[in-house]
């Protein structure tokens, strides 16, 4: 009986638990409706797509931002989407607001016709959702690892208030109060990303149907070469799968407007391949294993 007892009262205990986590999952989600709905007053909705704009970090997360926002179509409230937490930013980049929450929660609760930024590794329930809702529009932007390393070495160490949030920001004073000298922050960058980004959860999402994958590089020299009157391939690739017309786009124009507008963006034009000026002999030796050359094959890039 006592045994009983104690089954029906650890039922009943998990119950509540079980209860009580769906009430307050439920409250954080009415406060992202709520938040979101005061970022979009008064501002017209064009487009029934959510646009998620979905990159490894520093692989151009807020270049396909900004280009997503110079289109026009999509209204751009400062949402930043990872598996767990949806930052609300404020317009200079920096966070508000931070709600824990499930990223498939999170989609399913926000209104169409906005775009949001997104460093979200892949997850058979966010791919599930993806495949049964056609207006969510993710794209997915990767770059070569060796620049990852540079930009973010570049971003903690030259760029004044680089985080978005205080944990980002401590990092950044850590960075420039322990570091004398670029190579050494360099190095600790390429063992505490490889150790700590998770780069190999991104993998997936290259050979995901619902998915346009693009390389940051591609898309760079696309913009790049806009001068010259003519959107590249892959630009071309991006505005097909959002379903816009790119024949009354200003190409120079536009991609004036795009370069060097994201928020954490460090306004260098020489961005592909710059760790062949910065690499030493000994980052490349830290890059030098297994792990690596498998990480750079699963992406298609190569080490030259």
């Amino acid at each position: 009986m006592r045994n009983a007892f104690a089954a029906l009262k650890d039922k009943v205990f998990y119950k509540l638990l079980f209860l009580l986590e769906g009430w307050r999952s439920r409250k954080k989600l009415r406060l992202i409706q709520r938040d979101t709905s005061l970022r979009l007053r008064d501002k017209e909705v064009s487009r029934s797509t959510l646009v998620i704009g979905n990159a490894i970090p520093k692989s151009g997360t807020y270049l396909l931002n900004a280009i997503i926002r110079e289109l026009g179509y999509w209204q751009n409230p400062g949402l930043h989407l990872m598996s767990h937490v949806l930052v609300a930013m404020e317009e200079d980049g920096r966070s508000s607001r931070v709600y824990p929450s499930l990223v498939s929660d999170v989609i399913n609760c926000l209104p169409r016709g906005i775009a949001v930024a997104a460093h979200l590794k892949h997850d058979s329930r966010l791919a599930d959702l993806l495949a049964s809702s056609p207006e969510v529009k993710h794209v997915f932007l990767y770059r070569d690892f060796r620049d990852i390393f540079c930009s973010f070495n570049n971003w903690m160490t030259k760029i004044d208030e680089a985080g978005h949030a205080e944990p980002v920001a401590r990092k950044q004073r850590f960075y420039r109060d322990f570091f004398e000298c670029e190579d050494d922050s360099l190095a600790y960058t390429i063992c505490s990303m490889m150790e700590g980004e998770g780069f190999e959860g991104y993998i997936p999402w290259l050979k995901d149907p619902s998915t346009l994958c693009l390389r940051f590089e591609d898309v760079y020299n696309d913009l790049l070469a806009c001068s010259n009157g003519g959107f590249g391939q892959h630009l071309l690739s991006l505005f097909d799968f959002l379903a816009i017309d790119s024949y009354p786009l200003d190409p120079a124009g536009f991609a004036q407007r795009v370069l060097g507008k994201g928020w954490t963006s460090s306004g260098r034009r020489d961005k592909i391949g710059q760790f062949r000026r910065k690499f030493k002999p000994h980052h490349y030796q830290l890059i030098d294993n297994i792990r690596f050359r498998s990480l750079m094959q699963s992406y298609g890039m190569s080490i030259d």
